[in-house]
Order: structure tokens, then C-alpha cells, then sequence
């Protein structure tokens, strides 16, 4: 007996029901959008070629031996992980501040004696995707991270104050 292409119940040869057939569609179809939606990086794949941004590190109240330290020119390394994050550009710095109270409860900015606040602007080859930076495609550089950096004549702790 030769089975039909559809039976009186709606199998495919008796087999796999039109039902069956379409859930198995729809399932691969949502797979096929969460993964489109949630794990594609389209604008990294565009961005591959690289691109260059600068960044600026604020490095609150040391001294000015360690601000002499930072050239422009060197290249600083992240002290965890010892990944290359950029190249220093442009170095400055102005008196230490600090909150003080007073007697009647109330707080100044006073400045802190022998310390400087130092700024440190680096620049990087790194990548940029969906409003994310990456020095030298993988470390990624966050507005307000803390960093501990080093260079070769010098390691400190800053914050990552803006990415242009």
C-alpha cells in the first residue's frame, strides 16, 4: 500500500503533523532574532579597520616627582593586566583641593600641602562599538573607572575622567 504525501490526519507521509512543523519554524525563527538581537556586534565587524580616541585620567593629590615622571610620549601599560592602553599626549597639573571642615560645621576646599592634581590626556588605537571604547581592542576604558597605570618611569592610580 503506497502511503499518501498528507493522510486523513494531516501527516506529512503519516509522519509529522503541519502542526509539528510550523512550531519547529517559529522556534528556529526566535532563536535565529535573540541571537541577532543580543549577540551579533554588527558595528564591531564595521569598525574592525580601528579607530583612535583620546582619554583623559585625572590622578588625585600626589606629589610633583610623580607628575614629573609622566612625559608625553610614553606609553602606559594597565598595572593588572599589563595591557598597552595609549600613549600620553599632554600632561598637566594644578594644586591639590581637598574638602576641610570648619568650627561651625561647615566644609571648604582648601589646598593639600605638596600635592598636586595631575591630568593626563592618552591617546589610542583601540576600537569603538555600540558606544564603547577599547584600547588596543580588548581593555575595555570606561568614563569614571578607576585605573592603575605605569609607564616606565612611573605607576600611579587615576580616574578615567572623559573619552573624546
Amino acid at each position: 500500500m503506497k502511503k499518501k504525501f498528507i493522510d486523513e490526519k494531516g501527516r506529512f507521509f503519516g509522519i509529522v503533523s503541519i502542526i509539528d512543523i510550523i512550531v519547529v519554524v517559529v522556534l528556529i525563527v526566535l532563536a535565529a532574532a535573540v541571537y541577532v538581537r543580543f549577540f551579533a556586534n554588527r558595528d564591531t565587524i564595521a569598525a574592525a579597520d580601528g579607530s583612535t580616541f583620546t582619554y583623559e585620567i585625572r590622578v588625585r593629590g600626589e606629589t610633583q616627582e610623580i607628575a614629573d615622571s609622566i612625559k608625553v610620549g610614553d606609553q602606559l601599560y594597565d598595572l593588572e593586566n599589563e595591557y598597552f592602553i595609549g600613549t600620553v599626549t599632554e600632561v598637566s597639573t594644578e594644586a591639590a583641593m581637598q574638602q576641610t571642615p570648619l568650627a561651625d560645621g561647615t566644609y571648604v576646599n582648601a589646598p593639600v600641602e605638596n600635592r598636586v592634581d595631575i591630568t593626563v590626556q592618552v591617546e589610542t588605537d583601540g576600537l569603538v562599538s555600540n558606544d564603547r571604547y577599547y584600547a588596543g581592542r580588548s581593555y575595555e576604558v570606561c568614563v569614571n573607572d578607576s585605573l592603575s597605570f605605569f609607564s616606565k618611569y612611573v605607576s600611579t592610580t587615576g580616574v578615567i575622567w572623559s573619552i573624546n
